[in-house]
């Protein structure tokens, strides 16, 4: 994971979340960001299918604990196609 990586995923939750300047690296949870609620982690794994062209099965993606980990799980599905 480069740092390329995590500051596109950086820029698509603050455009999920309408906040700028977010702290995010690979372990980075919901919980450490206040407005990163359950309402807008769906609005962000509906914009993440988009934008990569992917879907996340459920059982894979309730499992994700941080950044680093859906990241890296976008990465196995892009690679999966």
């Amino acid at each position: 994971m480069t740092a390329n990586t995590i500051e596109n995923f950086r820029s698509v939750l603050e455009d999920v979340l309408e906040q700028q300047g977010l702290e995010v690296n690979a372990s980075t949870k919901a919980e450490d960001i206040p407005s990163w609620d359950s309402l807008n982690h769906v609005r962000l794994l509906i914009r993440l299918e988009q934008i990569h062209d992917i879907n996340f099965p459920v059982d894979e993606v309730e499992s994700v604990k941080n950044v680093g980990e859906l990241i890296a799980l976008i990465d196995r599905l892009k690679a999966a196609r």
